[in-house]
């Protein structure tokens, strides 16, 4: 399953404020862990679908007053667990190999 072509429609899991609520932009957001950068991103398992604001908000792009870095992961995460519930409702519990 290509959980990036499935972000497409979706409705956004991060919510921050600002959030669009606009499905047509919305896009898989990967996890910023240790290790992760520009040419290395988290397994699509650890993404959240966002629309463009959220989106820009957790990569730093966009600042957010009185919010830490903290906050938004925070809310990153929970965006995380949002999709992967929306994922199991959605295409059923998943098999492992």
């Amino acid at each position: 399953m290509n959980l990036r072509k499935l972000a497409k429609g979706q409705l956004c899991q991060i919510r921050l404020p600002g959030c669009s609520h606009n499905q047509d932009e919305t896009v898989l957001c990967h996890l910023r862990l240790p290790g992760c950068g520009m040419k290395r991103k988290e397994h699509d398992l650890h993404g959240a679908w966002g629309c463009y604001n959220c989106h820009a908000l957790v990569d730093g792009q966009i600042k957010l007053p009185n919010w830490s870095k903290l906050e938004i992961l925070q809310a990153h995460l929970l965006g995380v667990i949002r999709t992967q519930q929306e994922l199991i409702k959605q295409k059923g519990e998943p098999t492992w190999p």
